[in-house]
């Protein structure tokens, strides 16, 4: 029966995706992001005799398609009322261009995106960095805001994404702070050690990669850097988290941050023209699990 049900729920319609969500995205990747979804609801043979965690994670996906798909609508809301100010948190005020749209680009304009970290990022005081660098800054949302609030002398902002380089420097010019920001492609050794100018603080979020490239062996200036890592073990893991603890335990004053639930009624002030369940999608960040970040900062 609900093989059934949901064979029959039907796909976005095909206006669905120029009226919706091409305006954030650009139509291409619209049609894609329809076709993505209409896979996700059309192959129910395929999973019919799926069984235990297989079929659990294919209701992960499907779930996650309907999401995304709700979050382009509550998207027009929130642009069409606020522009593209973050409404709240540490970066409060910062503009963001929606040309390119991430998947967490709602909780980003809410201010509720990583809220974990604010605490952290409000401690620190403006001028306290001469560098900051910001590994895989998709659109520039830390390496721009922390620009703002920290107003380092510069920022490098590094992604294999030629697109994120490019919105991360419009959002640059929309905050009229594009002089201080330095684009790089690509997170090496050779950019950390070349790049670690002045009292410098690293925000890192690799997708795994952080083991390999936060070591200080190869890159001794990290013992004098500090550090915002989120962390990418899996679920019940802790082999990336505890290597990193390890090697800058000596060093540095270590903290642990994990994740939280995000409850509408904590936050409804920031969104009066969104419906809570529309508020709920607008927090949410497509998690695949609860998510950890290591905030390691140099002992002075």
């Amino acid at each position: 029966m609900l093989m059934e049900a949901l064979d029959n729920r039907g796909s976005p319609s095909s206006g669905f995706a120029e009226r919706w969500v091409a305006p954030f995205v650009g139509l291409k990747s619209a049609v894609a992001l329809r076709q993505q979804y209409r896979n996700a609801r059309f192959k129910l043979n395929a999973i019919r005799h799926l069984t235990g965690s297989d079929l659990n994670r294919w209701f992960k996906k499907l779930f996650r398609c309907r999401i995304v798909d709700k979050q382009a609508t509550v998207l027009r809301k929130l642009t069409s009322s606020g522009g593209g100010l973050v409404r709240s948190g540490a970066f409060s005020g910062m503009k963001l261009d929606s040309g390119f749209v991430s998947l967490s680009h709602t909780s980003k304009l809410l201010g509720t995106y990583e809220c974990e970290l604010s605490k952290t990022i409000i401690a620190m005081q403006a001028g306290t960095y001469e560098t900051i660098i910001d590994l895989g800054c998709a659109e520039g949302y830390y390496a721009i805001g922390m620009s703002l609030r920290l107003r380092p002398k510069r920022t490098i902002a590094v992604d294999i994404s030629p697109k994120a380089l490019m919105t991360t420097m419009k959002n640059a010019e929309l905050n009229g702070i594009a002089d201080s920001i330095l684009l790089s492609a690509g997170s090496t050794h050779a950019l950390i050690n070349q790049n670690c100018v002045g009292r410098t603080l690293v925000i890192c979020d690799v997708e795994g990669a952080e083991k390999e490239l936060l070591n200080p062996e190869i890159c001794p200036c990290l013992f004098m850097t500090d550090l915002i890592v989120e962390i990418h073990d899996g679920p019940g893991e802790s082999s990336i988290l505890d290597q990193l603890a390890r090697r800058f335990t000596s060093t540095h004053c270590i903290e642990v941050l994990e994740s939280t639930k995000r409850k509408s009624e904590d936050f409804s002030l920031l969104a009066p023209d969104l419906s809570p369940m529309e508020l709920e999608v607008a927090m949410n960040e497509l998690r695949p699990h609860p998510m950890r970040w290591l905030i390691a900062l140099v002992k002075r």
